[in-house]
């Protein structure tokens, strides 16, 4: 693997600085797949949309209508292409995505002028697969339920009390039917 992709809203980059995510870690982000890194043109998290492999392919399903158009509708963005050799994989439970411990040098960029009609694209093309709401494959529980877990996670790995209470109010807001549940995360924390 030469290069490794960030998927950015920010054109003009040098370097790719290291910063805080989900996850805790003072990391640059990267993945290895650029189809994963066009989804980061734009900002979006777990509670609007997922990112899975299925059958080797990577599948997108909205978990809220129209947010793949809301997102990334008329925004443009850049694929920051940086040298893999300082990446660690495994560092995340998302397999493609790769985590460098200091700032990366920019080695080259793709400007992507609007990023809906690539992901649309990428999917004519049969290089991905968009589930849009309700659309769900068979996988993803209809209730939306695998979220509990993951928020379950996020808390986990977060010190922060008023981040994680933050992070439960937004996954209340995007999904209400979870809210006894979520709120029994942070419950059980005490």
């Amino acid at each position: 693997m030469e290069y490794v992709y960030h998927g950015s809203p920010i054109g003009g980059l040098t370097y790719i600085e290291t910063k805080i995510s989900t996850h805790g870690k003072n990391w640059v982000y990267a993945t290895k797949d650029k189809s994963i890194a066009l989804t980061f043109l734009q900002k979006w998290n777990d509670y609007l949309f997922c990112q899975t492999i299925h059958d080797g392919k990577h599948e997108f399903t909205e978990r809220v209508s129209n947010i793949f158009e809301e997102i990334y509708k008329g925004k443009s963005g850049y694929i920051y292409y940086l040298d893999a050799a300082n990446f660690l994989e495994g560092q995340t439970s998302f397999s493609p995505e790769v985590v460098s411990k200091q700032r990366e040098k920019v080695i080259r960029f793709e400007f992507i002028e609007d990023s809906y009609e690539k992901l649309c694209e990428m999917e004519k093309n049969n290089e991905i697969v968009l589930y849009r709401y309700p659309n769900k494959p068979d996988y993803i529980p209809h209730d939306d339920s695998d979220l509990i877990k993951r928020t379950k996670y996020f808390l986990e790995h977060s010190h922060d009390k008023k981040r994680k209470e933050a992070l439960i109010e937004y996954a209340i807001e995007k999904h209400p039917k979870l809210k006894e549940a979520l709120l029994s995360l942070i419950e059980n924390e005490d």
